[in-house]
């Protein structure tokens, strides 16, 4: 492997990683609620993160991430992981394949088990450093959220991502967990944007920003990232992570637009790969 094929495949490891750590630590504060309706978990094997829940969308918290990044996958890895998704009542999750996951059989191994793209076929993994960001103008309000806007902003993100209602809950928790912080944009005192940051020594993730259909168009997410990013340098930072979804038959994608412009970079296009249409 020459240097920067080596590079590419360090980034895409740490990418993966961020994204890993702040699922897991999502899991492992999950409210009672939550934890009655969806049964959520994230154990590991062997490099890998199996995102668990019953009734939970694949994008939220039924997939595999990391599967043969850095550690080869096997077989009888492969088949020891869709055992433990049947046993959780997890018929439906997405496997995440990453460009030079290996061994280069295990697209074939997939296929063989029945896994094709999902109809969203691939993410935008994003990386950036610890550069500040370029200033986000909004004519919004945007401050770190606390447990006085907890309720809102679980409320919001459960709304804007059509998701379950004891989700609300599990996002309002995040907003006082160790390790997680919540930023909102307020149009008078109406939050209309939040976005999420887990920070975890030099690693970062940012994710679940939502904004309200009504309120878009006018930079909250941007500066909502702007201001996630500040956070996670100002913590000591070296690499701050973002994944969004890429276009389907050339529909707009604001939400990759808004991640180069606060200065990340895509460091891989990663395939989401199911065994029914998602």
């Amino acid at each position: 492997m020459d240097r920067r094929a080596a590079a590419e495949a360090i980034a895409i490891r740490t990418a993966d990683e961020a994204e890993a750590r702040a699922m897991r630590a999502m899991a492992a504060c999950a409210p009672r609620a939550v934890l009655g309706a969806f049964r959520p978990d994230a154990p590991r094997i062997d490099g890998s993160t199996l995102l668990m829940s019953r009734g939970l969308p694949a994008w939220l918290f039924s997939r595999v991430i990391g599967l043969g990044d850095g550690m080869p996958a096997t077989e009888a890895m492969l088949d020891q992981i869709l055992t433990l998704y049947r046993r959780a009542d997890c018929t439906s999750p997405w496997i995440h394949l990453t460009p030079g996951a290996l061994p280069e059989a295990l697209p074939a191994w997939l296929a063989a088990r029945g896994f094709h793209p999902a109809r969203r076929r691939t993410w935008a993994k994003m990386l950036r450093g610890r550069e500040a960001p370029p200033e986000r103008r909004t004519d919004f309000m945007v401050i770190g959220l606390g447990a006085r806007h907890a309720a809102a902003a679980g409320a919001l993100v459960r709304d804007v991502f059509g998701l379950p209602a004891p989700v609300e809950a599990w996002f309002a928790a995040l907003v006082e967990e160790p390790g997680w912080r919540a930023f909102g944009a307020f149009d008078g005192a109406q939050l209309v944007g939040v976005g999420f940051v887990y920070v975890d020594g030099p690693l970062a993730w940012l994710g679940a920003g939502a904004t309200i259909p009504a309120m878009r168009g006018r930079g909250a997410q941007g500066a909502l990232l702007a201001r996630r990013i500040e956070h996670a340098i100002a913590l000591g930072c070296g690499s701050i992570v973002s994944e969004t979804g890429e276009s389907v038959a050339g529909e707009p994608n604001p939400s990759l637009a808004n991640l180069h412009r606060v200065g990340f970079q895509q460091v891989c296009s990663r395939a989401n790969l199911a065994q029914v249409s998602t």
